[in-house]
């Protein structure tokens, strides 16, 4: 039985993606999310920022590698993946990132208040 591995991200990039060929000839697009949690703490208004990295391939590799760029605003659902390995030194290592299934440009709106 498979058990729930999901992700929903929206955020923009941080940088432009990158497109390349995987071992086996597939179309593979990286790139780096940034999202942003704003909340207030103490009567402060606070700022969070994380950083993912997203991994797309076939169709929605080249749709990612045509459409987005720097500061892209994108919406991603897809699954955490993890690898783990043992370094030089005997110490253990591990990378996890996003495999995107699914990815939309999201047009960025400011917000805006009236008094």
């Amino acid at each position: 039985m498979n058990n729930l591995n999901s992700v929903i991200l929206e955020g923009q990039l941080v940088r432009n993606p990158q497109a390349k060929t995987d071992r086996k000839g597939n179309m593979v697009c990286l790139f780096t999310l940034a999202t942003e949690r704003r909340f207030v703490r103490k009567h402060e208004e606070q700022q969070d920022v994380s950083y993912f990295d997203v991994e797309v391939s076939s169709h929605c590799a080249e749709f990612c590698a045509a459409v987005l760029e720097k500061d892209s605003g994108v919406r991603v659902m897809g699954r955490l993946r993890e690898m783990t390995w043992v370094d030089g030194g005997g110490k253990k290592q591990s990378r996890l990132w996003i495999v995107g299934e699914h990815v939309e440009r999201k047009e960025l709106k400011s917000l805006v208040t009236s008094s």
